[in-house]
């Protein structure tokens, strides 16, 4: 479907990269735009301005200094060993998030891809 744009952390691995490429995803490495460790308020703030939900490996990710952060572009938690296992599987489940979900309810919300599988 590849109607939404992605932003991964520095913890999602190789394979399920390989995958969501496959489905024509525009996808965006932390890795590759920000040294390693930086912030996730900063990633959540980039995926905001660029208009990408962040991929992330993280069971809190929205929650900075004990607060939710909802102004984001939207954020999918799912578990490394899935995204490592089961590539396409999760892929699949991010392709269904982006064919139910209208765009305009994505910004500021959060997703669990175990959810979707």
């Amino acid at each position: 479907m590849a109607g939404i744009r992605l932003l991964t952390d520095e913890h999602v691995p190789g394979p399920f990269l390989t995958a969501i490429d496959a489905l024509g995803y525009d996808v965006l490495r932390a890795k590759d735009e920000f040294p390693e460790g930086t912030p996730d308020r900063r990633l959540l703030e980039f995926g905001r301005a660029t208009d990408r939900v962040v991929v992330t490996c993280d069971t809190r990710f929205a929650v900075i200094d004990g607060s939710l952060v909802t102004d984001h572009g939207g954020v999918i938690y799912t578990e490394q060993a899935l995204l490592q296992r089961n590539p396409e599987r999760a892929a699949d489940a991010v392709d269904r998030i982006a064919a139910t979900i209208p765009a305009d309810e994505i910004s500021g919300s959060e997703f669990y891809l175990s959810d979707w599988l």
